[in-house]
């Protein structure tokens, strides 16, 4: 096989070339994710926004952190206890990782030691996909000589006993999905699904992993245009249930492959909403979800505003789409309407769901033209009674098709305060 050459934006940028020189480039190279995504197409840095890039380092840490901060490079130990370091520069993060081995490992984490040895960094890494290097001028070096083949034919292997690598790092299960998600072509490689497979049957393992791990993960394979025919093989394996201990996953594929569907056709959908697609709208699964991932206070209320909303289950049509713009948000309505068709169970109507998403995307949302302040000019009285009366005159306002302008409402606050004034 012929030795490509990279020419990827990642490599060619002023502070990737700034690192190659600081520290030398016979002891520098960039590994994994960046190389492999650059050779297969999954990735097309437009010059404005950075692909990941890791580094592997003949240098130790120290020798690592000593040149970098000479150069006045902001350098963060992020992992230097396994030798990594994050280099910072011009907001690009480099994180650069000396050549090591594994002599001991638990499940998740490893103690290494150092080396020069170019192989043997290749031979600990998960995947041979992944045990790709590139040089300062953009050569490509194969270590095991595998991993080209393997990147070319769509293989996602585990570097040596599959069973062992796992046992080395739970977390490579999830990963040997999500790459097969990603890269994949044909049927996955038949000893890495048994050896996930047994994982997943024996558990323990797995158990391991935090949720916050997990939930990386899974939001990375969502992330990726076509990741269903990888979650279900996850679930076939018994791995999808470690991931998302809840009820209805056979239901929530078959939802998030019509989502993905429209991602394609309609709108892009981030990985979030594609995440609701797989819950089924059960609170109590809503709430364990949250706790097992660790979820932030944003995402929990993402997650509850798309799945238990007070309108989650109302039809979107045109006639009530203003209303439920108003009170929703036209994006937050745009997703609900993607998700109740992707729960309906039937072949949508793409040519009018795209015209629905766009008739909301082009909403101009009408301004409430009464304010406590209006009230009170109006000589109503401070306190909490303001917003009861404020909360239900805007109601009335929105089922009457914001028609009012200030002065019938404040007509429609006589008729209200004069129903309500005692005889």
């Amino acid at each position: 096989m012929t030795t490509p050459v990279i020419r990827a934006d990642w490599l060619i940028r002023p502070q990737t070339r700034k690192l190659f020189e600081l520290l030398g480039p016979a002891n520098l190279r960039a590994v994994g994710g960046c190389v492999r995504d650059s050779l297969s197409g999954h990735v097309r840095d437009n010059g404005k926004q950075a692909v990941d890039v890791d580094m592997a380092t003949s240098l130790v840490p120290e020798a690592v952190v000593a040149h970098l901060t000479q150069a006045d490079v902001k350098v963060v130990p992020t992992g230097v206890k396994y030798g990594t370091v994050t280099a910072i520069l011009d907001g690009f993060h480099y994180e650069i990782t000396t050549l090591r081995q594994d002599v001991e490992t638990d499940g998740r984490h490893a103690r290494v030691v150092y080396g020069e040895d170019w192989v043997a960094d290749a031979r600990r890494r998960d995947f041979t996909v992944n045990a790709l290097y590139c040089d300062a001028a953009g050569h490509v070096e194969d270590p095991l000589g595998c991993g080209l083949a393997d990147l070319a034919a769509g293989r996602v292997v585990f570097i040596g006993d599959a069973k062992t690598r796992i046992r080395e790092d739970y977390l490579r299960v999830f990963r040997f999905f999500r790459f097969h998600a990603l890269i994949g072509a044909g049927a996955p490689d038949k000893t890495a699904l048994a050896a996930c497979r047994q994982a997943a049957q024996d558990g323990a393992g797995l158990k391991q992993l935090s949720g916050e791990r997990l939930y990386q993960e899974l939001m990375k394979m969502l992330a990726i245009r076509q990741p269903v025919a990888a979650l279900e093989l996850m679930h076939g394996a018994g791995v999808l249930a470690h991931t998302m201990p809840v009820s209805g996953l056979q239901n929530g594929l078959e939802r998030l492959s019509r989502l993905v569907a429209y991602d394609s056709q309609v709108i892009a959908i981030d990985p979030l909403v594609r995440l609701a697609g797989l819950l089924a709208h059960v609170p109590a699964d809503i709430a364990m979800l949250a706790d097992h991932f660790r979820l932030s206070n944003r995402e929990q209320d993402r997650i509850t505003a798309l799945l238990t909303n007070p309108y989650h289950d109302t039809e979107i049509t045109p006639d009530n789409q203003l209303q439920l713009a108003y009170r929703l948000g036209p994006q937050l309505c745009i997703e609900l309407l993607l998700l109740q068709q992707s729960a309906a169970g039937h072949t949508p109507d793409i040519a009018g769901l795209k015209t629905a998403v766009r008739d909301l995307k082009n909403l101009v949302i009408p301004v409430f033209p009464v304010t406590g302040k209006t009230l009170l000019q109006a000589g109503f009285e401070a306190g909490p009674e303001i917003g009861r009366i404020l909360a239900a005159l805007e109601d009335w306002w929105v089922e009457t098709g914001f028609e009012a302008d200030e002065s019938a409402l404040l007509a429609r606050l006589e008729e209200m305060t004069a129903s309500n004034a005692p005889n």
